[in-house]
């Protein structure tokens, strides 16, 4: 805490010391400390569920144990029945987390979203009980979270983010081959997390190869221009004569099966314990 609660400095000069002076700025962004802290108080969070909350959180399979809670930086996100025993212990375990840390909750950004079985009355209490807003879905980490299959308008934001980043590089002064590098190095990678975390339409992502193929081929002024080489030649590596461009459309099934191979050579993965039990 003293390296927290303001601490004081003295400036070495001409091997003499100034007088002390007041730090006020307290944490400055990127000071390696506060992961640290971030680590700590999760870590408090994480002994009181398992010491108050062993009834919460909820199970992805059969015979498998509760999750309650999951942690990310100073986000998090939390699982229960929709019981008022449960949700007072919730709030409980929130509030005492709160008074020992000094955190608030910041309730304009906290969300809810029920399962199908939950009625609108319960849903109603619920919401006046916690002081959290409920929602059909909402965005996590770039990732959208529903609890329904996503169809091809839930990636919408893909492609505008795409076409927004397209709309603020002029190809007006860029050449060909700065147009090759920039969406090699780039604009290719902009699908790459959101496919490893969910499962994206096949739509989509041809779509966003289209894009890809835009930026290569357009005209400096918009106008489409005449493609003179075959795209899956421009996917070649160099060294059979292409510009090793990544394709979106074929990186799925690397990013599936490298996650189906961690799942069946790593035992000591959350899944693989998980479906073990």
């Amino acid at each position: 805490m003293e390296c927290i609660e303001e601490p004081s400095y003295s400036i070495l000069i001409n091997g003499g010391y100034t007088k002390w002076i007041k730090g006020k700025s307290g944490f400055c962004q990127g000071c390696p400390l506060s992961p640290f802290l971030f680590i700590i108080c999760s870590q408090l969070l994480s002994n009181v569920f398992l010491s108050r909350g062993t009834n919460l959180g909820i199970k992805i399979a059969y015979k498998s144990q509760k999750i309650s809670h999951l942690l990310y930086a100073d986000d998090v996100l939390l699982f229960t029945d929709a019981k008022k025993k449960n949700l007072r212990r919730l709030k409980e375990i929130t509030e005492d987390y709160c008074s020992w840390t000094g955190q608030r909750i910041n309730y304009h950004k906290y969300y809810m979203i029920y399962g199908k079985k939950v009625d609108r009355r319960k849903k109603k209490m619920i919401e006046d009980f916690m002081g959290f807003k409920a929602v059909n879905e909402m965005e996590y980490l770039g990732v959208k979270v529903a609890l329904r299959r996503l169809k091809k308008r839930d990636y919408q934001f893909l492609l505008d983010k795409s076409l927004k980043k397209l709309n603020s590089w002029s190809n007006k002064f860029i050449s060909l081959a700065g147009r090759m590098v920039l969406v090699n190095s780039v604009y290719v990678n902009f699908p790459v997390f959101i496919s490893s975390h969910s499962l994206i339409p096949l739509g989509v992502l041809k779509e966003f190869e289209k894009l890809c193929r835009d930026i290569i081929w357009n005209k400096a002024d918009g106008s489409h221009g005449l493609h003179y080489v075959a795209w899956n030649e421009l996917c070649k590596p160099k060294a059979l004569g292409g510009w090793g461009i990544k394709f979106a459309f074929s990186s799925v099934g690397p990013l599936r099966a490298k996650f189906a191979w961690k799942l069946l050579k790593d035992p000591d993965t959350f899944v693989e314990q998980e479906y073990a039990n």
